[in-house]
């Protein structure tokens, strides 16, 4: 344990004449359905369009690498007829706002957490259950198998209309996600009593307000500055992507890890579904194809940052770092689970399965499993 010292009408005027008149003229624009700019370069030449892509990252973020990899790839892979417009740190939209924008076509593509797309397609929760054993050969397992759960979920964001392009790995297995915090450090759930926390998603909620705390939500933006006001004693933090790469140690007294707030730790890349419908299919797969490489050449970068993160963490007397045992690991998990599994039944049948396929898995890798019985 090591010390520190501390430190978001268009006129409908246009006759029938005027019309018959545009159509038969070469060089005029066109635009896709509700979804954002295309435009047609005239008679004999193919139409381009317009990805206006959200993140909520600073662009040094090694999360944001990739995204921004994503981007150029499309549009050197499409020849020009794609131009991706990113826009990174919330600049368009706060939050959650995002998601529903490109749900509705406001914008066509982003990324996102699990919590995120959990709200408006519940079986995603199964990905949110606290307590469980995520580990690098689970996490390839879980979005890798063909016709498993990655597939499903996949399949299931479409009736919101959402088309799920990839995912990007944070690498967020023990010990590299817990709490970061001030004053006396959260070491067993018992210490969760009368503190305020930032929350990711409702399950981890319900274990807060379970064990006396209290839950806040907000978007990943504000953080720095509610523990810096101090609006909350403690947050749920990667150790490299909070702890470090935004400098929660300035304003943060510790870290405890490994705690399973989080379950399944990936952004998940997404795009308006009448949007990518409206491409045409080698267009389309140039999207589809820059998701899987991106996702496979930065799959391990999340694990090797945060190994470095939490050295950093260390060596610099940055925070003091409390690693739990195995035993105190699973004292959370003991406590953890159960509400977790609660939650995903009163959601229904297709949560469970899910979670059960998720279990699946988990027992496949060797780790941890529980299952829901289904009688």
């Amino acid at each position: 344990m090591l010390n520190k010292r501390l430190k978001r009408i268009v006129p409908w005027v246009v006759s029938g004449l005027l019309v018959a008149f545009l159509g038969g003229c070469a060089g005029t624009g066109t635009t896709g359905p509700a979804t954002g700019p295309t435009t047609g370069t005239g008679t004999g030449t193919e139409k381009t369009y317009t990805i206006r892509y959200h993140h909520g990252l600073p662009t040094s973020h090694y999360m944001a690498v990739p995204q921004q990899e994503w981007a150029d790839l499309v549009e050197a892979n499409s020849g020009g007829r794609i131009e991706v417009q990113v826009y990174p740190a919330e600049q368009l939209y706060k939050g959650r706002d995002a998601l529903e924008a490109i749900s509705t076509g406001a914008l066509e593509a982003g990324s996102f957490y699990i919590q995120d797309i959990a709200l408006v397609v519940r079986e995603w929760e199964a990905l949110q259950v606290i307590g469980t054993s995520w580990t690098e050969d689970f996490m390839v397992a879980l979005w890798e198998e063909e016709g498993g759960v990655a597939d499903v979920l996949a399949q299931s964001v479409e009736r919101v209309n959402l088309k799920k392009i990839t995912q990007l790995t944070w690498g967020l297995c023990p010990p590299y996600i817990g709490l970061g915090g001030q004053g006396n450090p959260i070491l067993v759930p018992a210490d969760l009593k009368g503190r305020a926390l930032r929350s990711t998603g409702t399950v981890a909620s319900d274990f807060i307000a379970s064990c006396g705390g209290h839950a806040a939500s907000f978007s990943g933006a504000e953080i720095y500055m509610a523990l810096q006001r101090g609006t909350i004693d403690a947050t749920i933090a990667s150790v490299g992507g909070h702890m470090v790469d935004r400098k929660f140690y300035e304003v943060t007294d510790w870290y405890v890890a490994p705690i399973g707030f989080v379950g399944d730790n990936t952004s998940q890349v997404v795009m308006n579904l009448d949007f990518f419908n409206s491409l045409p299919a080698d267009l389309q797969q140039v999207v589809m194809d820059a998701g899987e490489e991106v996702y496979q050449k930065h799959k391990g970068d999340g694990f090797e940052v945060n190994a470095a993160a939490v050295k950093r963490l260390q060596d610099e007397n940055l925070v003091d770092v409390y690693i739990l045992t195995d035993e105190q690991a699973a004292a959370w998990v003991d406590a953890m689970l159960p509400v977790g599994m609660a939650y995903i039944e009163q959601l229904g049948p297709e949560a469970i399965a899910v979670y059960n396929m998720v279990q699946d898995i988990l027992k496949q890798v060797g780790s941890p499993y529980r299952h829901i019985d289904v009688g």
